[in-house]
Parts: C-alpha cells; structure tokens; sequence
C-alpha cells in the first residue's frame, strides 16, 4: 500500500518517466499500462526495437493528455505496479489509452484473466 500512494503522490506533482510503450516509471516504482502490448525495447530483432521506439515516442507526447488509474495487476508483473491510462481527446472526452495504442499501430491488444495472459506476438 505504501507503494502505490508514492506513486499516487508524485504522479500528481511530476510527470513520469517513459520507460517504454507500455510501461511508465514514477516514483522510482515501475508501473505497467493496462490493456495493451508493445513491442520490446531489447528485442532480439531490429524490426521490433524499430516499433519499441515509435510506441516509446507516442507514449511520450501523449503524456501531458493522460490520466492515470491503479488497477489490480491480474497475474504476478515482476513487482510492477498496474494502471490504466485515458487519453483527453480534443474534444475534451477520454478514451482508454489502450485502445489508442492498438488502433494506432503501436500495439497489441492484452487484456490478462486472473490466471492466464495472451500469448504475445512476434513483432519480428
């Protein structure tokens, strides 16, 4: 509990650290994004550290639009924190920040049941 209220804290005073498309670090605790998938920064193939970074990037630039919520993490996450992100639009309402990612190609769909995650793509 003391970790998420660190990270509840400093989400509100600081805006947090890209890691990569799908993961954001604030507080000094990592915290995996909800819903969706992207390709991996230290991916065995060029291809999909090429993609790794576009996802990076668009997560960046989205960053000064998003909201945060923690969710319950549905299997063990390497001790990351989960939270799901909405995404301001220009008209003003939010749209789950997954689902931008996967529409915009950055992504896969993800969504974990209690004891089972998708298997995940090759993005090579």
């Amino acid at each position: 509990m003391i970790k998420e209220l660190i990270v509840l804290l400093t989400l509100a005073i600081n805006t947090p650290i890209v890691i990569d498309g799908d993961t954001i670090k604030s507080g000094g605790v990592l915290i995996r994004l909800t819903d969706y998938n992207t390709p991996e920064m230290g991916a065995p193939c060029p291809r999909e550290r090429a993609l790794a970074a576009r996802a990076r990037l668009e997560l960046q630039s989205l960053l000064p639009r998003l909201r945060f919520e923690l969710r319950t993490c549905a299997t063990q996450n390497y001790g990351r924190l989960c939270m799901e992100g909405f995404l301001k639009t220009d008209e003003g309402d939010e749209i789950p920040l997954a689902y931008h990612m996967v529409t915009q190609g950055f992504a896969e769909p993800y969504i974990c049941s209690a004891n089972h995650c998708p298997k995940r793509r090759s993005w090579c």
